[in-house]
């Protein structure tokens, strides 16, 4: 039924109106369909990076250990910072991939992922905040939830091996919330 048919009274009529919506209708079964190969695509894409990161991982891991040890050798022939700091570098690049390799494998046997590698420098960190902010260092029961809370975040931090994070939480707890009330 049409405003016609009813007897209103039509101003005025697109005539272009029933070409449009026709075009509209047409763009929007073209991009249901995109979406259906985007989504294949991604599908396809992350199937083969399962593979390539099972193939590829532990061969990364073998050449970052193999340089690792070439740094190594030259740190002992050369024993200036520049050396040793190139050695550590490489060392941790070793751990990287090597767990970047463990994780690979597990995806592929779907066992649990192991744990990212932890550097010196986050656990420093880890040191310094949990001896600063553990719970049991409390004043009160408000001071011991604050705690409980922050170190709960301090604890993720470390689990995933996030220094920049851990360093971040180092300067919030150093820093108070803005109202004075963390310890220091």
């Amino acid at each position: 039924m049409t405003p016609h048919d009813i007897g209103a009274t039509v101003l005025w009529e697109d005539p272009e109106r029933e070409r449009l919506m026709a075009e509209l209708v047409a763009l929007a079964a073209e991009l249901a369909d995109l979406r259906v190969e985007l989504a294949d695509a991604r599908a396809r894409l992350e199937a083969f990076t399962r593979f390539h990161d099972r193939i590829m991982a532990p061969l990364f891991a073998e050449l970052d250990g193999v340089e690792a040890d070439i740094a190594a050798l030259r740190a002992r022939h050369d024993d200036g910072p520049e050396t040793r700091r190139e050695a550590e570098e490489a060392r941790r690049r070793a751990r990287e991939s090597a767990w970047a390799a463990d994780a690979a494998r597990a995806d592929a046997e779907g066992a649990e992922r192991p744990r990212p590698p932890v550097g010196t420098e986050a656990r420093r960190l880890f040191r310094d905040l949990i001896r600063r902010c553990h719970p049991d260092l409390a004043e009160d029961d408000a001071d011991r939830a604050r705690r409980e809370e922050f170190t709960r975040r301090v604890n993720d931090a470390y689990a995933r091996g996030d220094t920049a994070l851990l360093a971040e939480l180092g300067r919030e707890w150093r820093g108070g919330d803005g109202g004075g009330s963390w310890p220091r």
